[in-house]
Parts: structure tokens; sequence; C-alpha cells
């Protein structure tokens, strides 16, 4: 629907064409309902990452880092990635790894992403695996 249908639309509900104004009645409740499910959602995944949940605390730090229904924070992100990561979350090791790799939401610090790496690497995540590959090619490399 382009904008000008958009702006008819509007413009007719307004005027108080009755199917209009029922239709953008609707309209306007799904997208209340939506916003109102959205922070729920938002509320509850919070509240189970608060209880230390780590799948939670995954899932609120990924949404964090990129934005994704909250305020894009990288650096509360990387807090949600350790909480997760602490509690032994592979995916989370992995990802705070590449927080300290890249510095999302913390200081760059190999040594810190190395570590992540390696307990990912070490419950079987291939990613990690992967990126202590690299990292140890590096430091070859560089010697």
């Amino acid at each position: 629907m382009s904008s000008s249908n958009v702006n008819e639309f509007i413009n007719k509900a307004q005027a108080g064409t009755p199917i209009f104004r029922f239709v953008f009645t609707l309209l306007m409740a799904c997208l209340i309902l939506t916003a109102c499910r959205e922070t729920h959602q938002i509320a509850t995944l919070r509240k189970n990452a608060a209880q230390g949940d780590t799948h939670a605390q995954l899932i609120l730090a990924l949404r964090l880092a990129v934005g994704e229904g909250l305020k894009q924070d990288k650096a509360e992100a990387a807090k949600w990635f350790r909480r997760a990561a602490e509690q032994g979350n592979a995916d989370a090791q992995t990802l705070l790894g590449t927080c300290y790799l890249e510095g999302n939401g913390v200081d760059v610090d190999d040594t810190e992403a190395e570590q992540w790496f390696r307990r990912a690497a070490e419950q079987g995540d291939k990613d990690a695996a992967l990126f202590l590959t690299f990292y140890y090619s590096q430091q070859g490399a560089n010697q």
C-alpha cells in the first residue's frame, strides 16, 4: 500500500465513512495489541533473565546487541552475555568472547576472548573452536 493510499484511507476514516472508520479502528487496535504483546514479552524476558534463566539472558543480550525491540546497548548486552556465560552457557561464552575480540560493549581484550572461547570449545562449541584456531594461528604468525 503506497503512502498516498494510506493517507487516503486515514482521511476517509477521519471523515467518518463507517466502514473505513471501523477498519481503521481495528488496525489501530491490532497495532496497540502488538505493541503491548512485545512490551509484555520483553518484560517477561527481563524477569526471567534476572532470575538466572541462561536462555533468557542470552536472548536478552542478543536483542540488546542488535536493538531488536529494545534500544541497542552493547555494554548491557555484554553484561547479559557474561551472566549466561558464567553459568556455563556455551553460546553465551562464544558471544562474550566475540565481544572481547571486537570490543563490542567491552574493551578489546584478546586474553579474555581466548578464555571464553576456550570454555565454550571445551563444551563442544564448534564456533568457539574455530575462533580459537584463528586466535592461535594469529599468535603464531605474530611471533
